[in-house]
C-alpha cells in the first residue's frame, strides 16, 4: 500500500499527458453551500435523498467535482457542463473540455476522492475497511473463480485486506471501463494478495484488459482503502500528484 504525500493545489492547473491527479476532501455536515454552483438536475437528484447526511454528502461531492474541474478549465464552477454516458458515467461536454480531461468521483462516510487524467479512461473507488458477516457471501457471489481460489489461500489475517483490495479494484476498473455494473464482476479477476502489486490477472475478453488498465491502491485516510484504474501502459507512481483541499464548500 503506497504512502501518500498530499499537496496543496494551485488555483489553476494544467494536465500534462501521462499524469494522474488524485484529489481528496472531507464533507462538512453544517456547511455554507452555494446551490447556484450546481445544475438543476443535480439539485433535483439531491432533493431525492431522504437522509440529510447523504444529501449533504452528495451536494458537497458535486460542488467539489465542479470546483476542481474549474481549476483545469479556467472557468466558473457553475459554468461546468456535465453530460452522462448511457451507462451513467459523467463526463465533460466536449466543446469545453479543451484539456481532454477524464475523471471519476467516489465518496462515502464523509470522504470524497476524485481522479483526473488526460485522454485516458479512469475510475476510482473508496471503501471502508471493515469485516462483515456478508464478506464470505460477497466473495462467493461476486468474485470470479480465480479470485475465490486466491481468497481461500490467503491467511486468515490477510483476508479482510485481500477482500477490500479486490472489491475496490474491481469497482474502479468497472467505472474506468465505463459500463459499471452492466459488466459482470465475475468477467475479470484482480490480484487479491495484499503483498503483491495490484493488477488485472485474467479476463473473459481474451486478456485485453490485462495490459490496458493499470491498478493503483492506496490508503486515503484511517480505516479506508481506495483503488484507481487508469487506461494505458507506463503509468508509474512518479507520474501521480495527490491534492487535498479542506472545507471545499464555498470560496
Amino acid at each position: 500500500m503506497a504512502a501518500i504525500l498530499w499537496e496543496k493545489p494551485h488555483a489553476r492547473l494544467r494536465m500534462p499527458a501521462g499524469r494522474v491527479h488524485i484529489w481528496l476532501t472531507r464533507v462538512v455536515q453544517d456547511p455554507v453551500m452555494s446551490p447556484g454552483v450546481l445544475s438543476r438536475d443535480e439539485l433535483e437528484r439531491a432533493n431525492r435523498f431522504k437522509v440529510k447526511a447523504a444529501k449533504i454528502e452528495f451536494i458537497q461531492a458535486r460542488m467539489f467535482l465542479r470546483r476542481t474541474l474549474a481549476r483545469y478549465l479556467f472557468i466558473d464552477p457553475s459554468a461546468i457542463r456535465l453530460c452522462t454516458s448511457p451507462y451513467g458515467k459523467p463526463f465533460l461536454e466536449p466543446s469545453q473540455n479543451w484539456q481532454r480531461l477524464e475523471f471519476n468521483l467516489s465518496h462515502r462516510d464523509g470522504l470524497c476522492l476524485l481522479a483526473v487524467t488526460r485522454g485516458r479512461r479512469i475510475g476510482i473507488d473508496l471503501e471502508l475497511v471493515r469485516a462483515t458477516v456478508e464478506m464470505e457471501q460477497i466473495v462467493t457471489a461476486y468474485f470470479s473463480t480465480t479470485e475465490r481460489i486466491a481468497y481461500s489461500r490467503l491467511r486468515p489475517q490477510e483476508r479482510l485486506e485481500g477482500f477490500t483490495r479486490g472489491w475496490t479494484c474491481k469497482e474502479a476498473y468497472l467505472k474506468a471501463a465505463g459500463k459499471g455494473f452492466h459488466q459482470s464482476l465475475t468477467s475479470f479477476s484482480v490480484e487479491l494478495n495484499p503483498t503483491l502489486p495490484p493488477r488485472i490477472i485474467a479476463s473473459t475478453g481474451g486478456g485485453e484488459e490485462d495490459g490496458r488498465f493499470k491498478l493503483f491502491c492506496f490508503t486515503p485516510a484511517e480505516n479506508t482503502r481506495a483503488a484507481v484504474a487508469v487506461e494505458g501502459r507506463g503509468t508509474e507512481l512518479s507520474e501521480w500528484n495527490f491534492y487535498q483541499v479542506d472545507g471545499e464548500t464555498d470560496e
